[in-house]
């Protein structure tokens, strides 16, 4: 019974290994459409004269619309699989991205919620594939994938400030919306609807695994999950207005600020499965968020834009492989109702980088200074810390259950 299943894994593995490789191309294009908003938003601001509370809504909307596309794709995987969700998820971001530079101020918000929402099922429908079909060391794997995200998100302030020199926005958006078709494209036409091997013995997780889990482990990660996301977006996504109103910046010079915190997230993401070779992911963790809240505080009092350069690639190289390591705790803790529940993380997900930026933003336009705004962060990379230890707790505690 078992010789015909093991006979056919070598294909299933090879097409697997092919999906991957097409999921880690279409993470530069989502890596983009993540990270567009950051370079654009001044440029927005401007076109409709926002305040910050305004343009912080953007944001909002973008992370609104990921949660519903989370919580669609938690609806969407267990019956129509990962092929159908991914792809819909690329045709929904190209639609939104398209439309974001036309009509008012309430479209623009519109649209971005729409591109959100396919961000929701691209990013937690690849990053669950990734981590089911890997058979060892899912933590490396998904550090890769994550760092072709980071490579598109070191691409995207470059191009979005050749577009605005040369006043063609929607040029841009359009050529951005074309390549999340062509991923479409190539997922509904390579990518299997499951991913699992026939040695990943899923059904003897779901035994073992399913009732193992604990509540504090389950909560800390998921505040973990909240936490990460609205401080990485709300450090990356007001670098360039922070840049601009420090005022030693050549002209258009800000909209490039945040290629140097996702230009230092990727080399920390190229590097980090050589590290967690000799460091545990607990220590990585710990460590990456220490350097960040040293740097993010550094960049609060930055008075050029030297100072700011490095403070934000600092953070970036904190923050590096932190994402990975938490959905590879997500799948080790939970196994293989990762698929349900890690619905609940990606949504938990969203709902920080819905939240965290915004907040910051308000917090500017009350106080009147953008540093004050950015203390929240801080505040959420200290929680992180402490959370750490209930979360790799119950995660060892599963272990443990599933290794009897």
């Amino acid at each position: 019974m078992i010789a015909p299943v093991e006979a056919a894994a070598p294909a299933q593995v090879r097409r697997l290994n092919l999906s991957v490789r097409v999921l880690n191309a279409g993470f530069v294009v989502t890596g983009v459409a993540t990270t567009l908003l950051g370079p654009l938003l001044p440029g927005l601001s401007s076109r409709w004269s926002l305040s910050d509370a305004q343009a912080g809504l953007f944001f909002t909307a973008q992370f609104l619309g990921s949660i519903g596309g989370v919580a669609l794709s938690s609806a969407l995987l267990p019956s129509w699989g990962y092929r159908f969700t991914i792809a819909a998820g690329f045709v929904a971001s190209g639609a939104g991205i398209a439309a974001l530079g036309l009509g008012s101020w309430t479209a623009g918000l519109l649209s971005a919620g729409i591109f959100g929402m396919g961000l929701g099922l691209t990013i937690s429908g690849t990053n669950l594939f990734v981590a089911e079909a890997s058979v060892t060391r899912p933590a490396a794997a998904l550090s890769l994938l994550n760092l072709a995200w980071g490579i598109g998100a070191v691409s995207c302030p470059p191009l979005a400030r050749l577009a605005l020199r040369a006043n063609r926005l929607e040029t841009f958006l359009i050529f951005v919306a074309g390549f999340c078709a062509l991923a479409a494209g190539l997922v509904a036409w390579l990518l299997p609807s499951q991913a699992e091997l026939p040695r990943r013995r899923a059904q003897e997780l779901f035994t073992s695994g399913v009732r193992q889990w604990s509540y504090p482990f389950l909560v800390s990660l998921g505040a973990l999950f909240f936490l990460y996301v609205g401080t990485e977006n709300s450090l990356a996504g007001w670098a360039a207005s922070f840049a601009k109103r420090l005022g030693t910046t050549a002209e258009l010079s800000w909209a490039i600020t945040p290629s140097y915190f996702w230009g230092a997230l990727v080399a920390g993401r190229a590097a980090a499965p050589v590290i967690l070779r000799h460091v545990s992911e607990k220590i990585y963790v710990l460590g990456g968020l220490a350097v960040t809240l040293v740097s993010s505080a550094a960049m609060l009092g930055a008075s050029s834009s030297m100072q700011l350069t490095l403070s934000l690639g600092a953070a970036g190289l904190g923050l590096a492989a932190i994402f990975p390591i938490l959905v590879t705790w997500l799948w080790e803790g939970l196994g293989v109702s990762s698929r349900r529940l890690g619905g609940l993380m990606f949504t938990l997900a969203g709902l920080g980088g819905a939240a965290m930026p915004w907040l910051v933003g308000l917090e500017s336009t009350r106080s009147g200074s953008l540093q004050k705004g950015l203390i929240i962060p801080l505040a959420a990379l200290v929680a992180m810390m402490i959370l750490v230890r209930p979360a790799t707790h119950g995660l060892a505690t599963r272990v443990a259950h599933t290794e009897r």
